[in-house]
């Protein structure tokens, strides 16, 4: 199974949260209608949630024990005028208005911070794949497939509580206890400092236990992130695994990833309840402190009953939101791991980008030149070394070299997958990092030994290569891939649904689908990697047919391992240790070329010279 890592930080550079708070931006920016909406829905909101407990007061004081008005209030003496039966209805109508009033306001304030969450969040997937395609090659060679997947999925969902659930709260929060705290100290001061008297403590535990369950959730994730990865290698290797009788230890590997993934979920569960908890036994506390010496007070008739009752209602809606928000910090402690899971994949540098001068690449029919090309993955550890050779228009050059020689890298550079780092690629004379990248790729077409098939119709995984062809085009580029017969065997003919990787074709049927994808995309330079191999020599005779008619009047690049894929080139490049060791025709080297001669009848024994 695969060796490679999960992706690890170990810390976040400033220009990535530069990127990222720049993207939430961004995303705020284009919703921002929706946000205001909220906004103002909340405001009026807060506001009736200060006005619902008054008629209680007002019924205690006012109209059961007949109390007169404060002077400050002495403007509501017309609006309380009547029998004490009449106040009584006025209040409670006033009371069921009121808190109808703020439920149908809250109701509008939380669908809008929905729907823009949910806009928020897909926007910022979307965005974050955009990325993903764009990276470098060597990063899909040092993640996992399933821990990506996981990040784009679970960790994108976590990160609409900082996007817009955090804010949302803190602003809600904020305007809820800055608005009860001021009414509260009104109301009895000395009251709302025993209220206040909690809140420190409440914040040294937030402290305490929002490090813990950071901690345990970031464990949790990576562990996951094993599970996803696990599964996805195990599902595409199945065959593999069942032939081999390996289904006990890659049962075992899961499992130990499983139960490690549950134990620091447990860790986490544990944090956030012990954390909850003592939240509760603080408010516990702060509230029967209150209510005694409310209670105390009232007694000494220093207040009002009502005001008694007044002052509970504020301390709930204080402490019940205080609540809910060290619940949230507990979240926010989590989606901060996911923050930086994301950061993770966004320090991969974009090594090829469209210069800013970059233009429309015309048509690639010219010759194709390497000047001095040297480039290795890591800089000081070269793959090539000052690479020079020149093809001309519509020759075939075949690429031969034992593993690691640097044969595709060679043809990554070709199609810009990486830029070298000396010298320069040429075609028509200009170098290709001048053209835009979409429009240089847009004229090579690579045809690897097993290509992907998608889980589409066999017709659109041909139109992949040309998404607006026609049906006519689809069906005439089937014929020259020699495709076409079999397609129309099947249930469906080209509407036939392709399994996941190809699994209901054979190797020879898979390869002529990608001849056809590659005939339709009908471009003036083509790569082939051996699409032969692993075919049985029926399927392989009918695909060298398919290839011949591919590549009439193109520029070819062979990257050969079989003798008859050699001695069809008009010309050979001979690659070892990342060097040029010989490029002519198959006699001319085979004449003169000592490497070549030994390459050759090393490999495929003495052949009969061309």
């Amino acid at each position: 199974m695969s060796k490679k890592k999960n992706l690890k930080i170990d810390h976040v550079k400033p220009r990535l949260l530069r990127e990222f708070y720049g993207i939430i931006l961004t995303h705020y920016r284009t919703h921002w209608r929706l946000l205001l909406g909220a906004f103002v829905a909340l405001l009026f909101s807060v506001t009736l949630s200060l006005m619902a407990p008054w008629p209680l007061k007002m019924v205690l004081d006012y109209v059961i024990l007949g109390n007169a008005l404060p002077p400050g209030f002495n403007f509501l003496s017309g609006w309380l005028s009547g029998t004490p039966e009449q106040l009584l209805l006025t209040l409670t109508i006033a009371f069921f208005a009121i808190n109808m009033g703020q439920s149908f306001i809250s109701f509008i304030y939380k669908i809008g911070i929905q729907v823009a969450s949910t806009k928020i969040e897909t926007d910022f997937r979307q965005r974050l794949f955009a990325q993903l395609q764009r990276m470098a090659l060597r990063f899909r060679g040092q993640a996992h497939t399933g821990d990506i997947v996981y990040r784009l999925t679970n960790d994108v969902l976590s990160v609409r509580i900082l996007l817009v659930r955090f804010p949302k709260e803190l602003l809600t929060r904020f305007l809820v206890i800055s608005t009860h705290v001021g009414l509260m100290c009104m109301l009895n001061w000395q009251l709302a400092l025993i209220a206040f008297s909690i809140l420190p403590v409440i914040f040294l535990g937030n402290l305490y236990f929002g490090t813990g369950v950071q901690t345990a959730t970031r464990k949790k994730k990576k562990e996951m992130s094993k599970v996803s990865s696990v599964a996805a290698e195990t599902i595409q290797s199945m065959a593999l695994i069942q032939a081999y009788g390996r289904e006990d230890l890659l049962q075992k590997g899961f499992s130990q990833n499983n139960r490690a993934s549950m134990a620091s979920s447990i860790d986490a569960i544990r944090y956030s309840k012990l954390y909850k908890r003592f939240n509760d036994v603080l408010i516990a506390f702060g509230t029967g402190l209150v209510l005694y010496f409310a209670g105390n007070y009232a007694l000494g008739g220093a207040i009002l009953p009502g005001t008694v009752v007044l002052f509970a209602a504020y301390l709930k809606r204080l402490y019940g939101p205080l609540d809910k928000f060290v619940e949230l910090l507990v979240k926010v402690a989590a989606a901060q791991v996911s923050v930086q899971r994301l950061l993770e994949l966004l320090k991969f540098e974009i090594l090829v980008e469209d210069d800013p001068d970059a233009v429309e690449a015309p048509v690639l029919n010219g010759p194709i030149e390497f000047k001095d090309v040297t480039f290795g993955y890591q800089p000081d550890r070269p793959v090539l070394k000052n690479i020079n050779f020149t093809v001309n228009p519509g020759e075939k050059i075949a690429i031969i070299g034992p593993s690691g020689a640097g044969k595709s890298t060679l043809m990554s550079l070709l199609c810009r997958f990486y830029d070298p780092q000396q010298g320069e690629i040429r075609i028509n004379h200009q170098n290709i990092q001048n053209f835009k990248l979409k429009s240089l790729r847009a004229q090579i077409t690579i045809l690897l030994q097993d290509a992907p098939l998608f889980n589409q119709t066999i017709r659109e995984n041909i139109v992949f290569g040309k998404p607006n062809a026609s049906m006519e085009e689809v069906v005439e580029a089937a014929k020259i891939a020699q495709a076409h017969n079999f397609i129309e065997k099947l249930p469906r003919g080209y509407h036939t649904m392709v399994y996941e990787n190809g699994q209901n074709l054979s190797g020879g049927e898979r390869q002529r689908i990608h001849i056809a994808r590659a005939v339709i995309r009908n471009t003036p330079i083509l790569i082939l990697d051996e699409p032969t191999t692993a075919l049985d020599p029926e399927s392989e005779q009918q695909v060298h047919l398919a290839l011949e008619k591919l590549m009439k009047g193109k520029t070819v690049f062979m990257i050969a391992h079989k003798m008859n894929s050699i001695v069809q080139a008009d010309r050979i490049l001979v690659l070892e240790n990342g060097q040029v060791q010989g490029f002519g025709t198959h006699k001319e080297l085979y004449e003169n070329n000592a490497y070549y001669r030994r390459f050759i009848d090393t490999h495929f024994g003495q052949v009969v010279q061309i």
